[in-house]
């Protein structure tokens, strides 16, 4: 989602980005449109066009992630074709400028290769991507690591020269800032950056003072701190420039609960968020398990002295495809995709989770049961089929990808801001979608426009990866191992 509310869906299956436009003013391809109606942003085809295109001439692959930015201007990682595009509406991005790409046309840009050591530069219009299997997230100041576990390195994308790994070098230019590229044993404590074995890279997180946290699966089941400065929670006191070990025994076995995060096992971590405060939610796939390492008593922690891993009460649920903390740190979404629901735990018995037991988990939204529901209709008899993505917007409304009936549902949690004003607490909402597969044509009205099998607002697989620049309100999500659909929520302004 743009700042202006309108909405970026990839149909992959008829190769089509399209827009639903909420808001026919500001700036992007809703300019000038049918509010509430649906649009062709980009693409006429799949290929791989390799020269400047206009929008709807341009081919492209399975697109895998979409980011939009404060003017307008669509980002789109390429999976299919291995490379990244940049489709130029205005000239407010670095990528836009007018004596380089004008505006109106869509735009190849490079892919990834390794440098030869973690000081040079890849520039524009080079090899592409290496892996499908990327994972990125943003760091304060915009700038976007890319996990690549083929290549085995963790590069940056450099958007400005703001944060210790982009101060010297021009925006828009990649490097390498961890990993050897090669296999072996697991990185000793304070190793090196670059002497870094990163053999299965599985999910990465920046915290608030741009350290990087890097999960490592089979075989060695471990977390990693990349200490880039010698600040926040867990790298103050550390070198700067330096690999930590931050978790994990290197077993598999799910942890017990109030341990050292040295001494337990983490499982297979495939999902990492921070909060605020730079305390670590990781999902631990292999056991079905959540757990919260604690540095602080802050934050989500507020009750749980550090450092410590807890088990977070998440028993009896299905395969978590998504995670998503409430904007007031209070409590925590899961989407089951195995059993149709919405649920929540929680870390503090107020916003979300007042009236409520830190020490159970409850169901928040779905009936359980395949199929299709009404618009307006109360979150908790809702069929959630299949969800395979979850988000919260900045208003505290909570976005809601189903796979089956594939539709984009939008439960408001306020009836007075963006979307969800004038509409009813509590209740789900139809944002876009028939409930059924399809190809819908130029300027169909969100609510009669057919896609094409989406299958999620953040992604479903073990490779989702959604991150928010706070400072411009746009997200960035990338997965090119199944080529899902992702909506983007770009609301401006701080997003917890």
């Amino acid at each position: 989602m743009d700042q202006n509310s309108n909405v970026y869906v990839q149909d992959n299956l008829n190769m089509r980005l399209r827009v639903v436009c909420q808001n026919v003013y500001g700036y992007g391809p809703c300019l000038g449109k049918t509010a509430q109606s649906t649009y062709v942003a980009a693409f006429g085809g799949a290929g791989d066009s390799v020269t400047p295109q206009a929008p709807n001439a341009a081919l492209a692959g399975n697109v895998s992630g979409i980011g939009v930015d404060i003017g307008g201007n669509i980002f789109v990682a390429d999976g299919g074709a291995n490379r990244l595009r940049a489709i130029c509406f205005t000239s407010w991005s670095m990528l836009c400028q007018p004596d380089t790409r004008p505006t109106g046309q869509v735009y190849p840009l490079s892919g990834i290769v390794p440098p030869t050591n973690t000081d040079s530069f890849v520039n524009a219009a080079n090899e592409p991507l290496k892996s499908q299997r990327i994972s990125s997230v943003l760091d304060q100041n915009g700038n976007l690591y890319i996990a690549d576990p083929v290549q085995r390195r963790i590069f940056v994308q450099c958007m400005n020269q703001n944060g210790s790994q982009c101060a010297n070098s021009m925006p828009g230019q990649r490097k390498a800032v961890a990993g050897s590229g090669a296999s072996g044993a697991a990185p000793a404590d304070a190793s090196s950056l670059s002497a870094a074995n990163l053999t299965n890279i599985r999910a990465i997180a920046v915290d608030a003072d741009g350290n990087l946290a890097v999960a490592l699966g089979d075989p060695d089941y471990k977390i990693y701190m990349a200490c880039f400065n010698a600040a926040g929670p867990f790298c103050s006191g550390r070198s700067s420039n330096k690999f930590y070990l931050y978790a994990g025994s290197g077993q598999s076995f799910a942890a017990a609960d109030s341990q050292s995060p040295l001494s337990t096992s983490v499982g297979e971590p495939s999902s990492l968020n921070f909060d605020n405060q730079g305390n670590l939610l990781v999902y631990d796939q292999r056991n079905s398990k959540v757990y919260q390492i604690c540095t602080s008593i802050s934050g989500t922690c507020q009750s749980r002295p550090g450092p410590n891993l807890y088990v977070m009460p998440v028993a009896g649920v299905g395969v978590i495809s998504q995670m998503a903390i409430s904007n007031d740190g209070s409590g925590l979404l899961l989407a089951d995709r195995t059993q149709n629901k919405i649920w929540l735990t929680c870390f503090s018995e107020s916003g979300i989770c007042a009236q409520k037991s830190l020490s159970l988990i409850y169901p928040w939204a779905g009936d359980g049961n395949v199929g299709d529901s009404l618009n307006n209709t109360p979150r908790t008899v809702l069929k959630v089929s299949a969800p395979s993505g979850i988000v919260l917007t900045q208003q505290g409304d909570v976005l809601i990808q189903t796979s089956v009936n594939p539709r984009i549902w939008l439960v408001c949690m306020q009836n007075t801001l963006g979307i969800c004003a004038g509409k009813i607490v509590g209740n789900a909402y139809h944002l876009a979608g028939t409930g059924s597969p399809g190809n819908a044509s130029s300027n169909t009205l969100a609510s009669q426009a057919s896609f094409g099998l989406p299958q999620g607002v953040s992604n479903a697989n073990e490779f989702n990866r959604l991150s928010i620049d706070r400072a411009k309100g746009h997200i960035y999500s990338s997965d090119g191992m199944f080529g899902t659909i992702r909506v983007i929520l770009g609301a401006g302004g701080s997003v917890p």
